[in-house]
């Protein structure tokens, strides 16, 4: 339990929640201009998983959730640089800042965030049993 009490973890979950509250926020509201909140929503996705990547250790520690050479590896390395690709499209193409690029990126980041979380809770209970 000591995984889930530490000031990086309680630091990753509350700016999760703050994204998250931020996002819907922003959707529900429906601003005319979509480059403020792409930037924002990228900018705290990408602290959040330099965060995330200091907490649990990501393949510089012999017990890390997830090692540089998994598929898990892959897989986020592989979103997190989709997100990169439509926060760089955002930045230099002004007529396709849409709503559509905003829930893109929002969907990839909580993708990324429940399949972390669900790594992380299924390495803890191995570890646990």
């Amino acid at each position: 339990m000591n995984e889930y009490l530490s000031l990086t973890s309680l630091t990753s979950a509350v700016l999760a929640i703050f994204l998250i509250a931020f996002a819907i926020s922003v959707l529900r509201k429906n601003p005319v201009r979509w480059g403020k909140p792409i930037f924002v929503l990228n900018f705290g996705g990408l602290l959040l998983c330099i965060i995330v990547a200091m907490r649990d250790g990501y393949g510089l520690r012999s017990d890390a959730v997830i090692d540089f050479t998994g598929w898990q590896a892959t897989l986020f390395s592989v979103l997190g640089t989709s997100i990169l690709l439509i926060g760089l499209l955002a930045l230099f193409n002004r007529k396709m800042l849409t709503k559509s690029l905003f829930i893109t990126v929002f969907g990839l980041f909580m993708t990324k965030l429940v399949l972390m979380e669900t790594i992380r809770l299924i390495t803890i209970v191995g570890r646990i049993l």
